[in-house]
């Protein structure tokens, strides 16, 4: 085998592994998001405006990079089915803010409101 057959067939392996991994993953996120926030995969891909099954077949870098973004900002998904209300979109995200923060990071910040008066 030449160099050049083994490097291929190591850049073709590698690449079969990256595409594994990140199915994986977009099936784990999927799940996530099921189990947690009662979003199917079609309510999904119907709020992002997505094909049917899309994300079921593409398991590209983009879609990577989106699953990670909706994972940890769930909240998004509300926004997007709403059309991207901005009036919305600014009252979810300081509700996630709110529920995301600590007791002790709420209380830090009530004592440095009452503190400015």
């Amino acid at each position: 085998m030449s160099a050049d057959s083994l490097i291929d067939a190591m850049s073709k392996e590698m690449k079969e592994k990256i595409s594994t991994d990140n199915r994986r993953f977009i099936e784990e996120v999927l799940k996530e998001l099921k189990e947690k926030c009662d979003w199917s995969q079609t309510g999904i891909e119907r709020a992002l405006d997505l094909e049917h099954q899309s994300l079921s077949t593409d398991n590209s870098p983009e879609t990577v990079a989106l699953m990670k973004i909706i994972r940890e900002f769930p909240w998004v998904l509300e926004v997007a089915d709403r059309r991207y209300d901005k009036a919305y979109a600014d009252k979810a995200m300081v509700h996630a803010a709110i529920d995301g923060a600590t007791k002790e990071q709420l209380h830090a910040l009530v004592d440095a409101f009452l503190k400015k008066d």
